[in-house]
């Protein structure tokens, strides 16, 4: 008859009997460690001591389940609202509340915007009349007294002149009238070289291959159109990120809760879980746009908008 200490329960054995039967004399307080060794949750360190990283250390609550950070088994071992993810304890949600906003740079909201500052010619009047006559003077009417700049995508572009025919269009580099515009061509034919394409009015060289497009879009027939994504392992290179998935075209990080959006585990994330993938958490207010945009010391008209 023998006896000795079993296990983390620091129960006493104190012998055997016929059969293999075992005599427990007396059950004591569950084994437990000492700050430095090692641990697999809190309840496996002595009160006062948390387990981080398998190791029981001083700091933290004394009681109670696994905060943000340390060391889990099982889901049990962590706080509410925590979940146990790679054996440690983590935000189950994201702290932040999708809005369904987004942010954007914003230069104008429509035509107006981008001419605010336009000053036409004192001769407006005369050339105008000029060119109810003379076609060839109506290019010196649009560019002087009217304002060639539009509301593209929120940001200001500049415009062609307008015309009503090509007699009006003098510009060698703008010579066709298209859609009420001065244009570099009116077809391919147009084009000074035969390979070149004429798209939206401009001479366009046509591309030989799919890198010469942007990524996404293929070469066909000359043209560079949008494809979208074709793989998973397509997406997973471009998000930098192995859960990557190609839906219909897009892609995206599928998920189940928030803190699977993180870049890296216990990493701040501006992501959150929205139906089934990792969507960006969206604003509140402009200022919050702002910040997330970068958009500091401007020299423009561009503004941080939530919307």
């Amino acid at each position: 008859m023998r006896g000795g200490v079993s296990g983390a329960l620091g129960c006493l054995v104190f012998g055997f009997l016929p059969f293999g039967s075992v005599v427990i004399v007396a059950c004591g307080d569950p084994v437990v460690g000492a700050v430095g060794e090692s641990c697999a949750a809190r309840a496996d360190c002595q009160d006062g001591l948390v387990c981080i990283q398998q190791t029981c250390v001083e700091g933290g609550p004394a009681t109670g389940s696994g905060q943000v950070g340390e060391t889990c088994g099982s889901p049990t071992d962590c706080a509410d609202g925590l979940a146990c993810v790679a054996n440690v304890c983590i935000p189950e949600k994201s702290a932040l509340s999708p809005t369904g906003k987004a942010c954007y740079a914003v230069e104008c909201e429509a035509k107006d915007d981008c001419c605010a500052g336009f000053q036409p010619s004192p001769n407006c009047s005369t050339y105008e009349m000029e060119c109810m006559t003379e076609p060839s003077a109506c290019a010196t009417f649009h560019l002087l007294c009217e304002c060639n700049r539009d509301c593209v995508e929120a940001q200001c572009v500049d415009t062609p002149l307008a015309c009503a025919s090509s007699d009006e269009c003098l510009s060698f580099a703008t010579p066709f009238c298209v859609d009420g515009a001065c244009h570099e061509c009116s077809a391919s034919t147009d084009c000074a070289s035969a390979q070149s394409l004429c798209v939206d009015g401009s001479c366009e060289a046509p591309c030989a291959n799919d890198e010469e497009c942007p990524l996404f879009y293929g070469c066909q027939a000359g043209e560079c159109l949008e494809v979208g994504c074709q793989t998973d392992k397509e997406c997973a290179f471009y998000l930098q990120d192995d859960r990557a998935h190609c839906e219909d075209g897009a892609c995206g990080v599928p998920c189940e809760a928030d803190w699977q959006c993180a870049p890296e585990l216990g990493d701040i994330s501006l992501d959150a879980c929205i139906g089934g993938v990792c969507t960006f958490v969206g604003c509140d207010t402009d200022a919050e746009c702002r910040v997330y945009l970068g958009l500091e010391n401007e020299n423009s008209n561009v503004q941080a908008v939530c919307k």
